[in-house]
């Protein structure tokens, strides 16, 4: 069983008085209850587009590196990179060091196509070994898969869809500096945004519609020493 509150967030802590189980509108006794920790299915898609080179792909495997930190032994795990194009690294195991070394011989190069990426990785990770399945996204938080900067609504709802359809829950850790709202936006002077335009902002809004309708959660970090 897994509980959710009302914003679609994990509810954590519960104990075997928290629950009720009926038969036929009758109370029924819980024979067993465990809330112990079980096994994870556990997919790592990074991106590895142009615009995560330098510091942020520094962070990016920083971040890879702390969460691999927290996995267990019976905990499966696979990584995919993306940028134009997605590529499985290293299918499922369970030698965490192996995904971390496979991750130090990739290269950021290229555009940004999260949403085919997310797409394409759920059908692999809905296949994992352990009931329990998560998907940890690491990006930038962008998709210029459309030419001239168009937005991709399409692959924004099918990518929404996908995550809806699958059992996992989807986080993401947005690595840059917030994308600002509109209004202050269109106050900053031109300099400024062509330098937003070569190293653009976390869109922070984009990452949690792919994750909080699956209740999981985006967490922005600016640098490596926020995580």
């Amino acid at each position: 069983v897994t509980v959710t509150s009302p914003d679609g967030r994990f509810v954590g802590a519960l104990t075997q008085a928290d629950f009720t189980v009926y038969e036929d509108d009758h109370v029924r006794p819980i024979e067993q209850f465990s809330a112990e920790r079980v096994p994870v299915s556990l997919g790592i898609l990074i991106d590895i587009s142009g615009s995560m080179l330098g510091a942020r792909f520094a962070d990016a495997r920083i971040a890879l590196g702390k969460l691999l930190e927290r996995l267990r032994d019976n905990d499966r795990v696979f990584l995919a990179v993306f940028n134009d194009t997605f590529r499985l690294v290293l299918p499922w195991t369970n030698d965490h060091a192996a995904v971390a070394d496979a991750m130090a011989r990739v290269v950021p190069r290229g555009g940004t196509s999260l949403y085919n990426a997310l797409s394409t990785a759920l059908p692999v990770l809905n296949a994992g070994p352990n009931q329990k399945k998560a998907l940890v996204l690491i990006s930038d938080g962008a998709d210029n898969s459309k030419p001239g900067g168009m937005v991709n609504r399409e692959g924004l709802e099918n990518a929404v869809q996908h995550a809806l359809a699958s059992d996992a829950v989807i986080y993401a850790v947005g690595i840059g500096r917030p994308k600002p709202p509109l209004d202050e936006f269109l106050k900053l002077d031109s300099a400024t945004r062509l330098q937003m335009a070569y190293d653009p902002p976390v869109d922070l809004d984009l990452l949690q519609q792919l994750t909080d309708p699956t209740g999981g959660y985006s967490q922005l970090v600016t640098s490596s020493v926020n995580l």
